[in-house]
């Protein structure tokens, strides 16, 4: 199975660690993923290369730059599934539309608790990936 992991970046944290052994993950288990950065690949990016898995620097601007959306889609088309772990609204809905590759979205994990925007937001991607938000499903 060919999977595109979504992240805005690969920097040292919590959730960058964590997608970094699931990739590894999946490499031992004959599965073949592969990652999409928006921003830099960073210290666990280059820990993801290393395993022998392609990486994509995306080079985002911003959270509404339409530049990389066809290179996006591009790549999505080339796998049989694509789990963003981060919020990229734009690239979600353009990936959706496409109805080619089924998608998923986890937030950065954990209990959560969010208000007002940030709710609205994990909300829509959730939505826009085709599965429930966690937080809906956890906080109704």
């Amino acid at each position: 199975m060919k999977i595109l992991h979504v992240s805005y970046d690969m920097g040292i944290g919590g959730a960058e660690r964590a997608l970094f052994q699931l990739i590894r993950g999946q490499v031992q288990a004959g599965m073949q993923p592969s990652l999409a950065v928006l921003a830099s690949s960073g210290f666990y990016g280059q820990r993801v290369a290393e395993l022998g898995v392609p990486v994509v620097e995306l080079n985002q601007k911003s959270s509404i730059d339409f530049g990389i959306t066809e290179k996006f889609i591009g790549l999505a088309k080339q796998n049989d599934c694509v789990h963003f772990q981060t919020q990229t609204l734009t690239l979600m809905r353009a990936v959706g539309r496409s109805g080619q590759v089924p998608t998923a979205y986890t937030h950065g994990g954990g209990e959560l608790r969010v208000n007002g925007k940030r709710r609205v937001m994990h909300y829509i991607a959730g939505r826009y990936a085709g599965v429930l938000d966690s937080l809906e499903q956890a906080h109704p």
